[in-house]
């Protein structure tokens, strides 16, 4: 790195010490959860409500298949327990605080993953703001709402979220006004640099985004595998093995939804460098410099490179993009839509064999009603007949 890509790489630890901590980067999963505290709190409660409906579930799944019955009032009372009964339960809380457990490090490692990898979007975000070319008031709503949050974490002093009009004012006063000339040979070198300083420095967290994808996708599969399974099984909407399979799939497509979506917009800060770096070529171009040539040519070498052999984040070898995620949310809305259907036309089979069976009821009562008055008429009769 540069005299000037390090400058530069001090100016933005100092302005945002939130996004470019001075601290190695995380080498074990207890490195990885170690601002587990500092998280958002929506992420510990998807954590502990999964780990307890996992726990309460699969202790109530368990408990069906040994005695037969999922209702909890048919079960046998603790007095009626047999040794056998009594091994068999302490069993069972053992394999559900275990799989409790293993199920809350699991998630709560792959949802920390993802706070990281957020962190590294946030960091791209402040870094494409270094040049001349960084036009804010063009980004995207949700860019700029990130920005915002980013200057008001970093500089309290701004008492509360800046709007969209200072928001150019308030990130010049966090920075200074010194940004990278893009027509500039020493510039460019340095922006080069610092960008590959930035993207190797979270390559640990792409390799750890990446296999967490993975193995959410995989834990899908086997779910739903085993749901087809129960459902041929029991056929039953309610039955304790399906709920607890509905459990994790939702949670589970719900984290990589969040996974796509961190993808998504380091890829998409990515490619808005090739396309500054494709204006700063056709400014070069048109500009009566001397060293005109010199820049276009250094401008269009840096764009290729960018576009080429950049390092777009993956999941299973395919780049994560808008499409892939309208995708991802098709498929759930499917999925769920037609195990909604299932649940519909197994709920009718019931209320149908329901309603027959009132049918027979009442057939019953009107029957005896009527035997009723008929045993009635013949008393009548004699009754008359003596008067």
């Amino acid at each position: 790195m540069g005299k000037r890509a390090y400058e530069l790489l001090q100016r933005l630890q100092d302005a945002f010490p939130d996004c470019y901590q001075r601290e190695d980067p995380p080498v074990t999963i207890h490195d990885v959860t170690r601002n587990w505290e500092t998280t958002e709190t929506d992420l510990r409660a998807m954590t502990w409500s999964s780990s307890i409906l996992l726990f309460v579930l699969l202790t109530w799944q368990q408990l069906s298949v040994f005695y037969g019955t999922k209702v909890l009032w048919e079960w046998p009372q603790a007095p009626e327990w047999t040794n056998k009964q009594r091994i068999f339960l302490l069993a069972v809380f053992l394999r559900t605080c275990f799989a409790a457990t293993s199920w809350f490090h699991l998630i709560r490692g792959i949802l920390c993953t993802t706070a990281c990898m957020k962190g590294n979007a946030y960091q791209l975000l402040v870094f494409t703001t270094l040049t001349n070319y960084s036009k804010v008031d063009t980004w995207s709503k949700k860019d700029r709402s990130s920005l915002k949050s980013i200057l008001y974490s970093n500089h309290n002093a701004l008492g509360g979220l800046p709007s969209d009009e200072d928001l150019q004012r308030c990130l010049d006063e966090a920075l200074g006004t010194d940004r990278l000339d893009l027509m500039c040979l020493e510039d460019i070198k340095a922006w080069w640099d610092l960008r590959r300083y930035i993207q190797i420095d979270f390559m640990d967290e792409s390799a750890m985004m990446d296999y967490c994808g993975v193995l959410t996708i995989i834990l899908l599969i086997c779910f739903g595998l085993a749901g087809v399974m129960d459902w041929i099984a029991h056929a039953d909407p309610c039955s304790p093995g399906l709920l607890l399979i509905l459990v994790f799939a939702a949670c589970l497509s719900m984290i990589m939804l969040d996974v796509i979506q961190v993808c998504i917009d380091i890829n998409q800060i990515l490619e808005r460098d090739s396309l500054v770096l494709v204006d700063a070529a056709a400014d070069a171009i048109l500009s009566k410099r001397p060293d005109a040539v010199e820049v276009a040519t250094l401008l269009r070498a840096v764009e290729r490179k960018v576009d080429m052999f950049d390092d777009r984040q993956q999941v299973l070898g395919v780049p994560m993009t808008a499409n892939y995620r309208n995708g991802w949310i098709l498929s759930i809305l499917f999925a769920a839509l037609s195990a909604l259907w299932e649940m519909i036309k197994t709920a009718r089979t019931d209320l149908l064999d329901f309603v027959e069976s009132q049918d027979d009821v009442w057939w019953n009562v009107t029957t005896w009603l009527g035997h009723f008055f008929c045993m009635d008429e013949p008393l009548q009769n004699q009754t008359n007949h003596t008067l």
